[in-house]
């Protein structure tokens, strides 16, 4: 997945397996879970220059949630 923010450099994040869950609410959701298998992210430079490993991970997960006016986060990675 090739990512491209305003004011930051594209990153490039990758990973080999992708599980996301999402329980539906209105006017949010529940809850939204994702785990990835092999998770990486480089940055991607337009101008020919080598990449740049910005993390690498075995297994990440994360989980938000409302609570309120705020969203909890919780999540790991290994």
């Amino acid at each position: 997945l090739r990512t491209s923010v305003p004011g930051m450099a594209p990153l490039w994040i990758d990973w080999d397996t992708l599980r996301a869950n999402v329980k539906l609410s209105w006017p949010l959701p529940r809850r939204v879970s994702l785990e990835a298998e092999s998770l990486s992210a480089q940055t991607d430079p337009a101008d020919g220059t080598d990449p740049v490993e910005l993390f690498s991970a075995g297994t990440a997960a994360g989980e938000l949630r409302p609570n309120g006016q705020d969203i909890d986060y919780a999540g790991s990675f290994t």
